[in-house]
């Protein structure tokens, strides 16, 4: 038995259309979101965790420094 094709009424075609353009709007915006956090936000921390890591190390080093014995002349 086949089905009668069935002709949308307009609030279906303005449901789906509406619903397409919701789905459009939420990929694009998630592809902005991608974008800003790949240019903006992750460079920014890797700055912020490479400042820290030197910070770190030069710490270690002058405390190295200071901790030698001293010469004796």
């Amino acid at each position: 038995m086949k089905k009668v094709p069935v002709k949308k009424t307009w609030y279906h075609s303005v449901s789906d259309h509406y619903k397409s353009l919701k789905l459009q709007h939420k990929k694009k915006m998630f592809r902005l979101k991608a974008k800003l956090f790949l240019t903006v936000i992750l460079p920014f921390l890797i700055l912020v965790l490479g400042a820290e890591v030197l910070r770190t190390f030069i710490q270690i080093k002058i405390r190295k420094l200071f901790t030698r014995p001293l010469p004796k002349d």
